[in-house]
C-alpha cells in the first residue's frame, strides 16, 4: 500500500483521536475471522497513515510534540500501539522488543526517543504487516467482501 499523509500534523492527531482506539493495541496478523480482520486492517491503516504523516513532516511534529517507543519483549512482532501522554506530550509507540533478535532490529525496538527514521520504518513495518494480512484475508473471504475490505484500506491511505 502506498499510504498518502495527511495534509497536517493536527488532522493527523484528529484522525487519530476520532478513529483510532486510542488504548487498544492492534494486531495485524491473521484471525481466520472477517470481522476481526476487518477491524485490525482498519486500525492498522490509520496507525500507519498517522506514522507516515509524522515521519513525512517531522519537523512540524518535533515543534509541536515528542515520540518515544517503548518495547514490550512478550508482544508478538504483528502487535502494535500508540498512546498520547499530555504530561509529556508525546506520543509513545508500543511494539515488541526483540530483544533476542538480530541487533539491526533491536535499534529499532528499543525503548528510545525516536528520531524521523525510526517513525519512517515503523510505518513501513505496519504496511507490511497490512499487505500481509490482505494476502491471507484473500484466501479464505469471499471476493466480494475481500474487494470491500481493501477498497475501504485503500481510501483509508489516498485520503487528505
Amino acid at each position: 500500500m502506498n499510504f498518502k499523509p495527511y495534509k497536517d500534523i493536527e488532522t493527523a492527531v484528529k484522525q487519530y483521536r476520532n478513529d483510532y482506539y486510542l488504548n487498544s493495541e492492534v494486531k495485524v496478523k491473521c484471525h481466520n475471522n472477517i470481522n476481526k480482520d476487518e477491524r485490525s486492517l482498519i486500525d492498522a491503516a490509520i496507525l500507519c497513515k498517522v506514522l507516515v504523516t509524522f515521519g513525512n513532516k517531522y519537523s512540524e511534529f518535533k515543534r509541536k510534540y515528542n515520540i518515544k517507543h517503548i518495547g514490550h519483549t512478550f508482544w508478538d512482532h504483528t502487535t502494535w500501539q500508540l498512546k498520547f501522554k499530555d504530561s509529556i506530550c508525546a506520543f509513545v509507540v508500543h511494539s515488541s522488543s526483540f530483544i533476542t533478535g538480530e541487533a539491526y532490529l533491536q535499534n529499532y525496538y528499543k525503548d528510545k526517543d525516536c528520531n524521523e527514521c525510526d517513525i519512517n520504518h515503523y510505518a513501513w513495518t505496519i504496511n507490511n504487516h497490512i499487505e500481509w494480512l490482505l494476502d491471507s484475508l484473500k484466501e479464505y473471504a469471499p471476493s466480494e467482501r475481500y474487494y470491500s475490505i481493501r477498497e475501504h484500506i485503500e481510501k483509508i491511505c489516498n485520503s487528505d
